[in-house]
C-alpha cells in the first residue's frame, strides 16, 4: 500500500535515497579494501624481493636506490594495513569518522598518493637498471612480478588522470552549454 500523504511520500523516498546512499558507499568500502589487500599482497611481495637481495649479497641490486625504495616500500605496507584496519572498523562498526579525522586522513592519503609516485618512479628506474645490467643474482620471479605491479600502478594512475581529465572537460562543457 503506498502512502498517501505528500510527506509519507516524501519520507519513503528520503529511506529509499539513504538505502541506496549506504548500498553505495557499503560497495564502495569493498572496492576499497579489495584493492588495499591487492597492494598489500603486491607490496609483501615487493618486500620479500629487496630481503632475497640481501639475504643472497646481490651486490649489483644493492644499490643507493635499492635502501631508499626498501625504506619507501616499508612505508607504504604500514599505510595500506592502517588504512585496512580503519576500513574494516568503519565497515564492522559503521562508525562515520568525525569531520576533523577523515580531512587528515584525506590529507594522509595525499602524501601517500605522492609517495607512491616517487616509489613507482624509481622503481622502474631501479628495475630498468638491473634489466639492463648483467645482474644474475637479481633475476627472480619476484622481480618480474615487481615489475608488472609497478607498470600496473602507472597504467592505473596514468588513466586516472585520463579519466580526471575527460570528466573535467565534460562538466565544464554542460556548464558552459546550461548558461
Amino acid at each position: 500500500m503506498a502512502p498517501s500523504s505528500p510527506f509519507a511520500k516524501s519520507a519513503l523516498h528520503s529511506a529509499n535515497a539513504l538505502s541506496q546512499n549506504k548500498a553505495t558507499q557499503n560497495a564502495l568500502l569493498w572496492f576499497g579494501m579489495i584493492v588495499m589487500s591487492i597492494h598489500l599482497v603486491f607490496l609483501s611481495i615487493i618486500y620479500y624481493y629487496f630481503q632475497q637481495m640481501e639475504k643472497t649479497q646481490c651486490v649489483c641490486a644493492l644499490t643507493p636506490d635499492y635502501k631508499l625504495l626498501k625504506n619507501v616500500n616499508i612505508a607504504l605496507l604500514v599505510y595500506v594495513v592502517f588504512a585496512l584496519v580503519v576500513m574494516l572498523l568503519t565497515r564492522w562498526t559503521g562508525v562515520i569518522l568525525p569531520a576533523p579525522i577523515r580531512v587528515l586522513f584525506a590529507i594522509l592519503k595525499l602524501a601517500m598518493f605522492v609517495l607512491v609516485v616517487i616509489f613507482l618512479i624509481l622503481s622502474l628506474k631501479y628495475l630498468l637498471r638491473l634489466y639492463k645490467s648483467p645482474c644474475a643474482c637479481s633475476e627472480k620471479p619476484t622481480r618480474i612480478t615487481y615489475l608488472f605491479y609497478v607498470l600496473l600502478r602507472l597504467i592505473w594512475i596514468a588513466m586516472s588522470i585520463l579519466f580526471f581529465i575527460v570528466f573535467l572537460g565534460v562538466f565544464s562543457w554542460k556548464l558552459r552549454s546550461a548558461r
